[in-house]
């Protein structure tokens, strides 16, 4: 989306690199050095099934792991179902618990990894978890706490709550 292909272009800016988009039109990457060993200095390391939170992510203010979590709810989340999936299950463990930090209570579903297949060929799939927020109260919070980079996710999730549960202002409790 346009909101965080601006954000992107601006890192790669910074950097001096250019950005990829993968040919699903929405996956993009930057390739740079020095990008690359800063971030793995703040130890974001690891491929999709390895992937966790930075330790010193959790040790951040509450402005900081508010920050953490809008951006990595605007990059992997959605705004009306409010929920991201990941492979990785401790990465689930650490934004699930960053998320009960701030009083966010989150729902987690466990799908079972395997083979599938499609078009008479097998594909493997791995266990993933999907966090999704589903309460009134949680939902709230995180509009008011956290939100999106994006308008149009942050309407989405005010949509969804005030369809759901009736007129809703923010920061009413």
């Amino acid at each position: 989306d346009l909101e965080n292909a601006k954000i992107i272009e601006t890192i790669a800016y910074r950097f001096g690199a250019k950005v990829t988009v993968k040919s699903n039109g929405v996956d993009c990457s930057i390739s740079n050095k020095v990008l690359y060993t800063f971030m793995r200095q703040l130890n974001f390391v690891g491929y999709s099934h390895t992937k966790k939170v930075p330790t010193f992510i959790h040790s951040l203010d509450v402005s900081g792991i508010q920050a953490f979590l809008r951006g990595y709810f605007s990059a992997d989340g959605t705004g009306n179902s409010l929920g991201s999936s990941t492979v990785s299950k401790e990465l689930k463990n650490d934004v699930e618990h960053l998320l009960i930090g701030m009083e966010i209570y989150p729902n987690i579903s466990y799908r079972n990894g395997g083979t599938f297949v499609k078009d008479g060929k097998s594909y493997n799939k791995r266990e993933s978890w999907a966090i999704s927020i589903k309460d009134t109260e949680s939902r709230k919070k995180f509009l008011e706490l956290i939100s999106f980079t994006q308008a149009y996710k942050q309407n989405a999730l005010y949509l969804a709550i005030a369809c759901m549960y009736g007129k809703y202002q923010i920061g009413s409790k």
